[in-house]
Order: C-alpha cells, then structure tokens, then sequence
C-alpha cells in the first residue's frame, strides 16, 4: 500500500486541464501475486477532508481490489528503503536525531538539524517517493552534542514527496518532505 498527498485536477481535455482541489490523500494498493500476474490486484482510493470522494471499486464499506486485465504488477525500489522510512514514523534511534525540514512544504532549498549524542560519521541522501536517489551530501563527522543545520539546494526538483534520510555507521533515520512551488 502506498500513500501519499494529492492534487486533483480534471483532464478531460489534456490540453488545458482544471484544477479541482489539492491536499488531497491518494492510496494505491497493489497484490502482487508473482509470475504470470494473471491474478494480479489494485485499487485507487482519495480522499478528501477526510471523507471518501473516490475510490476505483468501492465495496459500501471499503476499497475492493480489483482484478489486472491482462497487466503485470511488479513491486520493486530502486533503493533498499526500510519501512521505518516510509511510515515516518522513527526519526531518532536514540543517538541521532533528525528536524524536521523547514519550511515545508520547500520551493528552492530546505534546512534541517542533525544532532548526536555521539561523534559519528553520517552521509545524508535525498530520495523521491519512488526510492530513487536524487542527492547525497558527502560524508561527514556529527560531533556529539553539537546540532549542526543543513541547508539542501532543492533547485531542478519536481514537486512531489520525498524522503531526508540519514544513514552511517548504525544509525538510520528519516523524515518525510515535501517540494512544491
């Protein structure tokens, strides 16, 4: 299952679609039943102010999966993402805490602060919603005690969410972000 935020817009001409609302919270969620994918399932689901306003098969009560015609889901990550990751749930493993982000959501750059109760060699990454790298600082050593503000140049970025991880030397920790102009 994948969630994420959403801005909907009507296309039925692609040529100069209408915008009907933002902020609105997508899930897709996909059974991938191996090879051929003959049975293969997804479903679609927004929502918005907390109500249901679309769902690709709705059962009265909740999402029905439905049935590939003829398709092939494969579920893959370009990059070994944890699910602490993605749940962004974990930001601190007790030695290394992560800020979140400001401003959020960011246009052209975005700062955070790294802390560590112990001096440590940590890289951070930038990954967008798909898993796939986009930017990595180099490594460099945290001093215990000592916050220590990042700023990232966001510039070239699509909108969308991504993911500040920072990973080293046991430590892996991560908060969600989002670009948007």
């Amino acid at each position: 299952t994948f969630s994420g935020k959403a801005n909907v817009q009507d296309i039925t001409n692609p040529l100069a679609p209408i915008s009907l609302f933002g902020n609105a919270t997508f899930q897709m969620k996909g059974v991938d039943n191996g090879e051929p994918g003959s049975t293969d399932k997804i479903s679609f689901t927004v929502y918005k102010n907390n109500g249901l306003w679309y769902c690709s098969n709705w059962s009265g009560s909740a999402p029905v999966d439905q049935l590939l015609s003829g398709g092939n889901l494969k579920a893959a990550a370009t990059q070994n993402i944890s699910s602490r990751m993605i749940e962004n749930e974990e930001v601190s493993r007790g030695v290394v805490t992560l800020s979140q982000n400001y401003p959020n959501p960011a246009k052209y750059s975005t700062s955070f602060i790294i802390e560590s109760k112990e001096d440590k060699l940590l890289t951070v990454h930038l990954f967008d919603a798909l898993g796939k790298l986009v930017q990595s600082l180099p490594e460099e050593l945290y001093s215990r005690d000592t916050p220590f503000e990042i700023t990232m140049n966001l510039s070239g970025l699509s909108n969308g969410m991504y993911y500040i991880v920072v990973t080293g030397d046991g430590v892996n920790v991560s908060r969600k972000m989002w670009i948007m102009d």
